[in-house]
């Protein structure tokens, strides 16, 4: 159980670098992909957070182990993308935010997040389910 938490907060810490270069890019031409990448991540919190409660109460957990998990998850997206936005901010100039070098970064950020969580989903999570259900 301990092994779906760290899994979904390392997706989560891919979810705030691709949003904290996102952010990092679209200062200088005003892109909208902030915007979308924020959105996406809103939208897919609430029922990640809500999977991971209901898989921590399954496997019997208490409540207060159950709120140290989900804190961990959701002060993960928030901290790694400020320290990304303000990692680019000091590593590179602000004349370069929207250069095609930085647009291929971000893309590589947002794949990283996806396969994370992909791989998170597929090797630790359905696994984990499918033998407690034949358990029971």
């Amino acid at each position: 159980m301990i092994i779906t938490t760290i899994g979904l907060v390392v997706h989560s810490l891919s979810d705030g670098f691709a949003l904290g270069s996102a952010t990092y890019s679209d200062i200088t031409n005003e892109s909208s992909l902030t915007i979308i990448i924020f959105v996406a991540l809103m939208l897919h919190k609430g029922p990640a957070a809500i999977g991971l409660t209901t898989f921590l109460m399954h496997e019997g957990l208490k409540r207060k182990q159950i709120i140290l998990h989900l804190l961990a998850f959701t002060l993960s997206s928030p901290v790694s993308a400020l320290l990304t936005f303000y990692g680019f901010n000091l590593l590179s100039d602000r004349s370069n935010a929207g250069s095609p070098q930085t647009m291929k970064l971000v893309g590589f950020f947002l794949l990283i997040s996806a396969g994370t969580f992909l791989y998170v989903a597929m090797i630790h999570i359905l696994p984990e389910v499918y033998c407690n259900s034949d358990s029971h």
